[in-house]
């Protein structure tokens, strides 16, 4: 990976402008190319990965992608310059929002059969009915 410290767009001095410790560096030998923006720690010790931007060559072999939707994309998510985006943590929140979605929308689709099946079993098994059901894991 070939470190940017400079580009004709002037994202590099953007990003270092929001927040000092914000690197470029470019994969050209990666498939495909890419451009990662990472955060790296004033000791130089901890870095973490903040975005990636896919990269292409134009007709005249120039490597295009980096521009300014990244610095745009940096602001949305540090708008304030406090170096406090957890990607990690934001995946796993976005992980179990979808999660609890897709649990809700399953109850809501099924839920009325579920009690009527209930209420048939009831009705059918009388005092013999433990109130028990098996639930395959590929249901739930």
């Amino acid at each position: 990976m070939v470190m940017i410290s400079a580009d004709a767009g002037g994202v590099a001095a953007d990003l270092h402008r929001i927040d000092p410790c914000l690197k470029v560096r470019f994969a050209e030998n990666a498939r495909p190319p890419f451009w990662a923006v990472y955060h790296e720690s004033p000791d130089g010790r901890d870095t973490y990965l903040v975005l990636t931007a896919k990269a292409y060559q134009n007709h005249s072999g120039v490597w295009e992608g980096l521009d300014q939707r990244i610095v745009k994309r940096i602001e949305e998510i540090d708008p304030r310059g406090r170096s406090g985006y957890d990607f990690a943590k934001e995946v796993e929140h976005a992980s179990a929002t979808r999660r609890e979605k897709a649990s809700k929308r399953f109850a809501e689709q099924t839920g009325e059969y579920g009690e009527l099946a209930a209420y048939v079993v009831r009705r059918e098994l009388g005092e013999r009915y433990k109130g028990r059901a098996f639930v395959p894991k590929d249901v739930t």
